[in-house]
């Protein structure tokens, strides 16, 4: 059981509703669903079962919810401005000086939400506001100001429960700030914009459809990314979400496959207001907001409670260093009749894209490349391009004397000559009837690279019309810490280990007494060999190809996703 569904589809119904036409949108999905979890716990009769359906999956229990959203914010929560990283959620319960809370909802808060209960004098409600917002600006390190607005707070005001999420963290490749230039921006139809344009040339989580480019870039914890999600027709953000519904989102996530991209993206600054009353009854959460229908008697014990308003506040600013985020919600509940309307605050926004960061620590995602025309030969030579790039990364770096010319077989009838890379050592490993899988460590330890080979020479087509995204993972969870040569040897492949019985003489027309290493340590041969065997993982993968261009100069969505999880904390577009 996860959140991730639920706060995908939260977020998009959300987007859906509040998202103003041509302009920049931008919220955090996470912090208003950790307020209406909390304010949840004390709903109870009808109220309770709307909350539900509108907000998380019907199969979780109430003990099911509670430890979920405990177990993402204690995952989420980390400070280290040394290590370039900090993520930090808070949350808090405003009450009326006089106000009897249940001991169990007392107890239910602190446990799954971390959330002290704090009494104040709503009728001083000036003082009470700026206690609050004073609150959240030291939670958000200034970035939400004033999340409650003036004549929110009175006398009837009973609880106001509040969220706050901050998050800063550097890009794991900072851009070159030097590379940044002025260019134009396409906000709609008839209307542009100057822009300062970020660039860089580099491997990046990247994948692609008929109507979209999706790229991932990872902060310097590597459990977090944000996804921009580009589409191709230049004004078809609008088209593109009508589209989009949770599980597609994840699967646009889910799709990404580490190759280099050249990328082009905007730096830029957002702050949006949302009144969320509006939203969430439109949504369908009507009952929390009705005096004569709320049941929110878990809380005090007294059916006497209802919803009066809903603010978030949501902050974000991208440059060439990395991201600052913040995000604030509150629920302000009163008794009796509803409070006096408020002007709603302004929307301000100017670009449209949609963003995501996600967290992958404990929901690690392998990415597919899926390019409409060619998939197989761009994901094949993707495959090598990594190997290539990140050669100075492998935890275990490959020797460059041992590299050594050799023959490489593209296709039946044509071979080539290639640089061939060699080691003798402990991989990841696994095979099937077909396919051999290869795992090579980065240094980091968290990532490795995987080569999935075919034991038929040019069967590469064929295994890929095979390959699906669930069995792909699979092969590479089959893949376990030992010797090629001990697991091949183990399955009777003896002869080509042993210098007195091997006979590898169609390599090079000679009969040599010499032994077979996969990543060959010993002579030429066995590197032709090593072709033969290994590479041909990637196909033709030495075809010299252009990076996919990533140029974000039109309405795009993005996010920060808790890939650990699943969980989307921030969206937007821009």
């Amino acid at each position: 059981m996860s959140l991730d569904v639920s706060t995908a589809d939260f977020a998009l119904r959300t987007y859906h509703e509040a998202a103003v036409a041509d302009r920049s949108f931008f919220i955090s999905p996470f912090s208003i669903l950790i307020a209406l979890g909390m304010t949840y716990v004390g709903s109870s009769g009808n109220t309770k079962s709307q909350m539900k359906s509108k907000l998380f999956e019907s199969s979780l229990g109430d003990q099911q919810i509670n430890s979920l959203m405990s177990g993402v914010m204690k995952s989420l929560n980390y400070s280290n401005t040394k290590d370039g990283y900090e993520l930090y959620i808070a949350n808090r319960l405003f009450g009326q000086s006089e106000l009897q809370v249940l001991p169990e909802f007392r107890k239910c808060i602190q446990e799954h939400y971390s959330a002290d209960i704090e009494l104040l004098d709503f009728t001083k409600s000036l003082e009470a506001c700026k206690h609050i917002n004073d609150w959240v600006e030291e939670k958000t390190k200034g970035k939400i100001k004033d999340l409650i607005p003036k004549g929110a707070i009175n006398s009837l005001t009973r609880l106001i429960l509040t969220n706050a999420i901050y998050f800063k963290a550097d890009w794991k490749t900072p851009f070159k700030s030097e590379l940044t230039k002025k260019t134009t921006f396409y906000v709609k139809q008839g209307e542009e914009k100057t822009v300062e344009m970020m660039q860089m040339d580099k491997e990046f989580p990247y994948s692609e459809t008929d109507e979209l480019q999706i790229l991932g870039i990872p902060y310097v914890t590597e459990k977090l990314l944000m996804y921009f999600i580009l589409p191709k027709e230049r004004f078809g953000l609008k088209n593109v979400m009508t589209k989009l519904n949770a599980k597609k989102l994840l699967d646009l996530f889910d799709s990404t496959i580490v190759r280099k991209v050249e990328v082009h993206i905007p730096n830029f600054k957002l702050e949006h207001d949302l009144k969320l009353k509006q939203v969430l009854q439109r949504l369908g959460l009507t009952d929390m907001f009705d005096p004569g229908l709320a049941n929110f008697s878990k809380i005090t014990g007294k059916r006497d409670l209802f919803v009066s308003e809903a603010f978030h506040k949501a902050f974000i600013e991208v440059n060439e260093k990395g991201s600052e985020a913040a995000a604030a919600t509150a629920v302000v509940m009163a008794v009796g009749r509803p409070l006096v309307p408020i002007i709603p605050p302004k929307f301000v926004a100017d670009h449209p894209f949609l963003f995501a960061i996600v967290d992958r620590s404990n929901r690690i995602i392998l990415f597919i490349d899926l390019i409409p025309k060619g998939a197989i030969n761009s994901l094949t030579r993707l495959i090598l391009t990594n190997a290539i790039y990140f050669k100075a990364g492998w935890k275990t770096p490959f020797k460059s004397e041992l590299t050594k010319k050799t023959t490489f077989y593209v296709k039946q009838g044509e071979e080539k000559t290639v640089e061939m890379m060699q080691m003798d050592k402990e991989f990841a490993y696994s095979e099937t009837d077909e396919l051999q899988i290869l795992g090579i460590s980065y240094v980091t330890e968290k990532l490795l690279m995987y080569f999935v080979l075919p034991k038929e020479r040019f069967g590469h087509k064929n295994m890929m019309r095979k390959l699906n995204a669930t069995r792909l993972l699979d092969l590479f969870d089959s893949a376990t810490e030992r010797k090629v040569e001990q697991v091949l040897q183990s399955l009777g492949l003896t002869d080509m280990f042993d210098p007195g019985l091997a006979n590898f003489s169609k390599i090079t027309g000679k009969y040599e007494s010499t032994s077979l290493k996969l990543f060959i340590k010993h002579s030429s041969n066995e590197a032709a060999a090593a072709a033969t065997a290994v590479v041909m993982a990637v196909g033709s993968s030495l075809v010299r190809i252009s990076p996919p261009k990533f140029t974000a100069d039109h309405p795009f969505l993005f996010a920060i996703v808790d890939r650990s999880n699943g969980i989307i904390l921030f969206i937007g577009d821009y």
